[in-house]
């Protein structure tokens, strides 16, 4: 164990929308089963500011995606990890069951398991961009039932019943952080993506493997693409998840109709129009096998199985940043300000002034 101060820096929420530098709180406890990582970098998503607007929690550290190196291990790690190790993960911050462990501090509490080890090929400050759309990834590929990555290769038979080769999936929001890295998974498992975006952005989806690029805002987005795919698309990621987005999904389907994933609760309505399309949205708060203490749908027991399923993809997916297969979403990294322009940042998600880019923030 390296030594460790008593205190330390962290972003800490005041009231909703409301964060504040506390100079000298606890570090996060961490479990036998836990490391302790010393934060270099942290990554903005938009359920940061979402659960400080929405779901506040006074008092609770924020932020989810971090890298950093490790500075604490657990007796009873599963994952063998040494002191100094570089590595990325995400944690459930503004979480009422833990309120002193977030992202945005100096140090983070996390399952061995869910370590990502950084390869030297990518930065810390890359690397902080990418947990929480890896985690993401491994739910939606589960949820449209297409083999997983480590399924790639096997000769027994595949643990999904769908077949992937050859099969064209949207991902509607193409050039989001979860977009271009789900792009990349889908091709890697034979697949053939394609996507929705704005036109300024078309370039940059195209860099990471969509066949077609539509539109978005055309008219025409649904019937070009069900025309592109001739009436055969029947699997669909949406990673914008409004009422707007689902209807025009569901109009790209094909008639035989397919499964439609939302990172967001659906409409119910929309999803009455095609009983033909079977709906779902996933909640990846729950890869920590813990309960996810939300109110309303967002509520999740403890689901061991997802932290099972988790930890299975993470190994595989260190071989594919080791070999580059898996390619980082574009970052804009801040080197100066630390905790204390985070603020802005989110400020900046909310406003929709961040688009095909992913902001990072040195520690």
């Amino acid at each position: 164990m390296q030594n460790l101060p008593h205190t330390q820096r962290a972003l800490v929420a005041t009231g909703p929308g409301k964060l504040t530098l506390a100079l000298s709180q606890p570090l996060p406890a961490f479990a036998p089963n836990q490391v302790l990582v010393k934060v270099h970098a942290v990554a903005l998503n938009p359920s940061d500011h979402k659960f400080l607007d929405l779901s506040t929690v006074v008092g609770a550290i924020s932020g989810a995606d971090f890298s950093g190196t490790v500075a604490a291990i657990g007796s009873d790690c599963v994952k063998p990890l040494a002191l100094g190790t570089r590595v990325c993960s995400c944690v459930f911050g503004s979480n009422s069951l833990k309120p002193g462990n977030g992202a945005f501090a100096e140090y983070v509490a996390i399952r061995s398991e869910l370590c990502i080890l950084v390869p030297a090929r990518v930065s810390l400050e890359v690397a902080a961009s990418m947990p929480v759309a890896l985690i993401t990834a491994a739910y939606v590929v589960r949820s449209l039932r297409l083999p997983s990555l480590p399924d790639l290769g096997a000769k027994a038979k595949r643990m999904t019943t769908d077949s992937a080769r050859g099969r064209w999936v949207l991902v509607n929001g193409g050039a989001t952080a979860t977009g271009t890295i789900l792009m990349q998974v889908l091709s890697q498992i034979g697949c053939l993506p394609i996507a929705t975006c704005s036109p300024r952005n078309a370039a940059l989806v195209t860099k990471y493997g969509a066949r077609k690029v539509f539109d978005y805002a055309s008219p025409t987005c649904a019937k070009d693409i069900r025309a592109y795919t001739k009436d055969n698309l029947d699997c669909v990621l949406d990673c914008i998840g409004s009422a707007v987005t689902m209807s025009m999904c569901y109009q790209a389907m094909g008639s035989a109709g397919g499964r439609y994933t939302a990172l967001e609760p659906y409409s119910d309505r929309i999803k009455a129009t095609r009983p033909e399309v079977k709906a779902d949205w996933i909640l990846a708060w729950t890869v920590y096998g813990e309960r996810v203490a939300l109110d309303g749908v967002y509520e999740r027991p403890p689901i061991l199985e997802d932290f099972m399923m988790c930890s299975a993809w993470i190994t595989i997916i260190e071989r594919y940043l080791a070999t580059g297969k898996i390619k980082p979403h574009p970052v804009d990294v801040n080197k100066k300000g630390g905790l204390g322009a985070i603020e802005q940042g989110l400020d900046f998600m909310r406003k929709g002034k961040v688009s095909g880019k992913k902001l990072v923030y040195c520690i």
